[in-house]
This record gives C-alpha cells, structure tokens and sequence, in this order.
C-alpha cells in the first residue's frame, strides 16, 4: 500500500513565524520506492506439512470429495471440506482452480449459515479465506457469488475461532483492492468490524481486526466518517503490548494522518493519539519495542504530525518523543533513519521555543554527526533539517549552535553534491549565517572580519563556492555569484591573517577570535 504524503520543495514563511518546508516530488519517490509493507492478503497456515494424506492422493479424490459436500449429509461434508482446506492451503501450489473446477463454492458460501453446525462453517469460511488469498478474479468470483452477507452473518457468531476465521476471510477481501473494500463497507462489513474490536476479548480474533482494519485504510482512503468512526478504537490499540496488534494499527494511523485530509488530520491531532504516541516513544526508550516496521510507523506518524501547523507540530515536540527519535535515529535501518530525519527536518522547521526544546534534546548534534552517511536518501533529509534549523532558529540559538558543532564544515560539504535541490538550499543556509556573521564586524568586542566568512574560507569552502560558478544551473550560478560578491574579497582572509584562526574546543569548534 502506498503511502499518501507530502513533502519539502521550498521554504514556506508566513508572518507569524510557522515555517513548514514541503517537497513534494523526490520525497515521495523514495518512500513508494523504499516503503516497509507487510502484506495486504495472507493465507491461512499450511496444513499440509500436518496432514498425513499427501495433496496429490486427496486430488485423486475431488470427485468423491465433491458429492460428500453436494449430498446434504454434514459428517460427510466435514471429511470433504477438511481435505478441501488443505489442498487450499500449500503454499507452492494452493490447487485452488482445482476446487473451483469442483462447482462447490456455492456449496461452501451456503455452509456459512448453518448455525448448529459451526466445525462446517469453520471449515468453510477457512476455504474461503485460502481462495480469497489468490488473484482478484477469485475475489470477484467470491463476491459474486453472495459471500458478504453471509460473513456479515458469520462475524454475529458466539465461536471465537469461527469469528477469527472470518475476519481473516474479510481481511483478504478487503486487501484486494479499493473496489473490494469499499463493496464490504457498502455491506457493513466495515461497521460490524468495529462491533468486534470493541467487545472481542479473544487474543486471535483482534490480531486479525487490527489487520483487517489496516487493509481497510488502503489509499485512496475511504470517506472521512468512515476513518474516525474507528479513531478511538485505534487510539486505544496503541497501547497494545501485542506487536502484532500495534504494528498493524500503526500503519492504519500513519495513513490516516495525511495533510490532504485536513479534516481528519485535526480530529486525530485533538485525539488521544499525541499522547499514546509519547507512550509509544517511552517504550522505545525503554527498550520495550523493538520492532523496525513499528518504529518506522511510529516516525511516520510523527512526521505527519510534524507537517502540520505550529499547533499541530507542537504534538510531537516533546522530550520523550526526541529521546526516542535519537534513539530510532541510531538503528542500521535505512526506512527508520529516513523517516525520523524527514520529521525532524518539519520539526525544526517550527517556533523558537519549540526548536529549544529541539536543541535541549541533542538530537541535531546526532544530526551533525550522521551527515556523512553513505545512503543519500536519508543524507539529504538530515541536511534538510540542518537547513531549517538555519532558517528558523533564533540569532542566539543559531550562535550558540555554531560554536559548539561543524554545522559550516558539513553545509560545505553539501556543495560538491549533484543534487541541485541540495545544493540551491545550503547555498540559501550559508547565506543566512554568513549575514548573521556580519552582526560580529559592530560589536563592541572589536571584530572587523565575518567569522563565518573566515570558517567556511578554513574549511575549503570557498574553493567550493568558486566551482559553483561554473555550474550548469543558472539557478546555482547566481546564488553563488551573489554570495561571493556580498560577502567575500578577492583574496582569501584565511591566507593572509594567521593569528585570526579560531581555536577549537573538544567537541566543536568556537569563533572567539583575537588580533583582529
């Protein structure tokens, strides 16, 4: 399933300071080409490995398999459907147009409403579930054939596992397609489903809801009432200690919390979902969870968050929420790292006092220091959030930043990137801090030259800059061209003053310079 999402491609300021940066193309492309899914349909467990009869013996038997389930008698009926149920359950090759051959689906769909006799519906719906595991024609050919008012029914049953089997039935219904879908919630499927999770106490039974729920949230998504008629249902499951359960419901909340749905997206923000998300984050810290595809939904979710207003984001910037992210951002997991980079980059594109809370976290020194990986997805988030912090942190946030970590040394690094979005948006950032670093010629101290001028010449990024005029973009030339005119002599300052070299402090560097 993918994943409806926004993202950067420009710096965005309204006047009240709420700057969300949204890049829409490449983002995207990478998270439908690198999504983590665990799949929509699933069949039953083999039985066949179990069963003492070998497939191929129970083949030769289909026509007298057949009439046993045709002749009306149930003890024989059950013989049939059980060796019915493990030539649809092999892996390798299910046989399933063998039993469709047959003609005895109608058959099995009519099993359904025997009541009194719940082993026959039992292994009926398990049948069904096998054959709605296959290709769509399968599902068509099911739903055809009458099979949803009769799970509606069977979903009524006091049988846990008869119940548990017929959600996993509707599960690989639903994970056919939007059409499947939305003929079950037409058939209030969708709505009975809910009934279940809200009173079924039985272990099977919500695994099975929890993903049949998420196949239900496939985009494109279906009706708004529909989505948060399930909110506190999936509000709830976030605090699941089944990660089956959690995994499953993470994946549904990550789908629904997309900005293009304004009008659920600010429901689940004034939802109890922010604070079970601080609950989940705990966890992580904790070491409580530690399952990658949970993770990856649970930045997921926080990204979208992150993507909102001021308000919105405000959700998410919390301290246990960060501990975790630092956390999730340390895993040899190239989706988890992509992610948490992409919310964070949104989360320091948010208030002064909200960055604060950032920096106090120390995570954008981890960003400092992971900015040289190798995997350029996740190289260029983490440079973007670099670039927003430049763009929205406070003057002192931004000095005191500088003294104490590379943020120039790494900026310049990005210039030799061939990426040009990259490029165009740390040229923006070295700007920004370069006309920061003129506020240092008036002080009372007594500086006369820009340090930042004097850290990116030390660096080499000069020599960088220089290059840039050459570059094919013109977009990039003129930036470059703009920033070496405004800011930069003919002759390098580094070359010719030796006693302005700052000195460099464990751990970062400081711009205290003296003689100048």
């Amino acid at each position: 399933m993918q994943r409806t999402t926004q993202s950067r491609t420009s710096l965005k300021t309204s006047t009240t300071g709420d700057t969300r940066t949204i890049r829409k193309d490449v983002t995207l492309s990478i998270r439908k080409n690198k999504r983590l899914e665990v799949q929509m349909k699933r069949r039953v467990a083999s039985v066949a490995s179990s069963s003492k009869e070998d497939p191929y013996e129970i083949l030769e038997k289909l026509p007298e398999m057949t009439e046993a389930v045709l002749s009306g008698k149930r003890a024989d009926a059950l013989d049939a459907l059980r060796m019915f149920r493990v030539l649809s359950s092999c892996e390798d090759n299910p046989f399933i147009q063998d039993i469709v051959d047959c003609n005895v689906i109608e058959r099995f769909i009519t099993f359904l409403k025997y009541d009194s006799f719940t082993k026959l519906q039992y292994e009926s719906v398990w049948i069904l579930s096998n054959i709605a595991s296959r290709e769509t024609q399968y599902v068509d050919m099911l739903v055809n054939a009458g099979i949803l008012p009769r799970l509606l029914h069977l979903l009524d049953s006091k049988e846990d596992e008869v119940v548990g089997q017929t959600v996993w039935c509707v599960s690989n219904i639903v994970g056919d397609g939007v059409k499947s879908r939305d003929i079950c919630i037409e058939n209030s499927i969708y709505a009975k489903i809910l009934v279940i999770i809200q009173n079924t106490k039985d272990k099977l039974t919500l695994q099975n809801c929890a993903w049949c729920l998420r196949n239900f949230f496939m985009t494109p998504l279906p009706s708004s009432e529909n989505i948060l008629s399930a909110l506190p249902l999936l509000s709830r499951m976030l605090a699941s200690v089944d990660i089956e359960i959690l995994r499953d419901v993470c994946d549904a909340v990550s789908k629904i919390t997309t900005i293009s749905r304004t009008d659920v997206f600010a429901v689940v923000v004034a939802s109890d979902v922010p604070r079970k998300l601080v609950y989940l984050c705990q966890r992580i810290v904790n070491d409580e969870l530690c399952d990658s595809l949970t993770e990856a939904y649970v930045a997921c979710i926080l990204g979208k968050f992150a993507m909102g207003t001021n308000a919105q984001t405000g959700k998410v910037v919390h301290p246990v929420i960060l501990t975790a992210m630092r956390k999730m951002l340390s895993r040899n997991n190239t989706k988890i790292k992509f992610e948490v980079a992409f919310a964070l980059s949104n989360m320091v594109a948010g208030t002064v006092s909200q960055i604060c809370v950032i920096l106090d976290s120390g995570i954008l020194k981890d960003v400092v220091e992971l900015i040289d990986v190798s995997d350029f997805s996740i190289k260029k988030e983490l440079v973007w959030v670099l670039c927003n912090f430049c763009e929205c942190a406070s003057v002192k946030q931004l000095k005191n930043f500088l003294e104490h970590h590379k943020l120039i040394e790494k900026l310049c690094g990005v210039l030799e990137s061939s990426d040009n979005e990259l490029v165009l948006v740390t040229l923006k950032s070295l700007k920004k801090l370069l006309c920061l670093g003129q506020t240092y010629v008036d002080e009372a101290a007594g500086f006369k030259i820009n340090p930042y001028r004097i850290e990116i010449e030390r660096v080499g990024g000069l020599d960088k800059l220089e290059k840039l005029q050459y570059a094919e973009s013109t977009k990039i030339y003129e930036k470059s061209v703009d920033i070496l005119g405004m800011y930069f002599d003919a002759n390098p300052i580094i070359d010719t003053i030796c006693e302005i070299m700052p000195s460099v402090a464990e751990g970062g560097q400081s711009f205290l310079f003296s003689g100048i």
